[in-house]
C-alpha cells in the first residue's frame, strides 16, 4: 500500500505540473552502486535541479541487487547501475557512459605496455562482488599474465591512492584515473582494450520518465568523451 501511495503521489505531482505548466516538484529518489562513476551523479543532479528549482533529490548509495529489488517495487525512481544481463522483468537500463580500463602504475614507472606493467611490478587485486571486478578478473585471467599480487582492495579510490603512493600497480576505470591527483602512468587494459558501461534502470512505465530521461541526459553530458546512448 505505501508503494502504491508514493506512485499516486508522484502521478499527480506530475500532473500537476503539466497541467499548470509550473516545474516538477516533489522528490525524484535515485539510487546508485558504490563506483567511481558516482562522482558524475551530482553534476548531473545540478544540472536538472537549475531547470526544476522545486525539486529535491533523495540519493541512496547500495548493492545493485537491492537497488534493483527497489527500483521494480517502486521505492526508487532509478538506480544508477552497471550493465547487467539479468534484469528482472519490468525494468530498463538505458546505458550513459562506455570508459575505457586502464592499468596504473606509481608516478615515475617505465612507459612501457599494460602487459609489461602487470608482469613486472607487484599486482593491487580489486576483489569485490561487483560486475567491474569481475570483468577485470576475467581478462586476466584470459591474458594469462603471471602476476605477483601483493593486496586486495575493495574500493577504487583505495586502490588508486596505493598505486599513487608505490605499492603496486592495478587496473581501474578512466574516472578514477582523471580524478587521482596523482601522475599516475598508464596503459590500456586488455586486447583488445576493456571498456565498462553504465546507466539507469527503472520500471517500464515509471510515472517519472520523463524526468528520469532529463537526468540521463544530463549524465551524458557530464561523461564527456566517454558518453554512450
Amino acid at each position: 500500500m505505501l508503494d502504491a501511495a508514493r506512485t499516486l503521489i508522484q502521478t499527480a505531482e506530475d500532473a500537476i505540473g503539466t497541467i499548470t505548466g509550473r516545474k516538477v516538484v516533489g522528490t525524484l529518489a535515485i539510487g546508485s552502486v558504490r563506483t567511481s562513476a558516482l562522482s558524475l551523479l551530482p553534476r548531473a543532479v545540478v544540472l536538472l535541479r537549475k531547470r526544476n528549482s522545486g525539486l529535491r533529490i533523495r540519493l541512496r548509495v547500495g548493492l545493485s541487487d537491492a537497488l534493483l529489488q527497489d527500483v521494480a517495487a517502486g521505492r526508487l525512481d532509478a538506480a544508477m547501475v552497471a550493465e547487467n544481463r539479468d534484469l528482472p522483468a519490468g525494468l530498463r537500463w538505458n546505458p550513459f557512459i562506455r570508459e575505457p580500463l586502464f592499468v596504473i602504475a606509481p608516478p615515475g614507472s617505465p612507459a612501457v605496455t599494460g602487459n609489461e606493467l602487470l608482469r613486472t611490478l607487484p599486482y593491487i587485486r580489486f576483489r569485490a562482488a561487483v560486475p567491474l571486478a569481475q570483468a577485470i578478473d576475467h581478462e586476466l585471467a584470459r591474458m594469462n599474465i603471471p602476476l605477483n599480487e601483493i593486496a586486495e582492495i575493495d574500493t577504487i579510490s583505495a586502490i588508486t591512492s596505493c598505486v599513487a603512493n608505490g605499492l603496486g600497480v592495478s587496473v581501474v576505470p578512466d574516472i578514477a584515473v582523471k580524478e587521482c591527483s596523482a601522475s599516475l602512468v598508464t596503459a590500456p587494459f586488455g586486447d583488445p582494450p576493456v571498456t565498462r558501461r553504465i546507466g539507469l534502470i527503472q520500471r517500464i512505465g515509471n510515472p517519472r520518465a520523463a524526468m528520469i530521461e532529463q537526468l540521463l541526459t544530463d549524465l551524458r553530458t557530464v561523461s564527456g568523451e566517454h558518453a554512450s546512448s
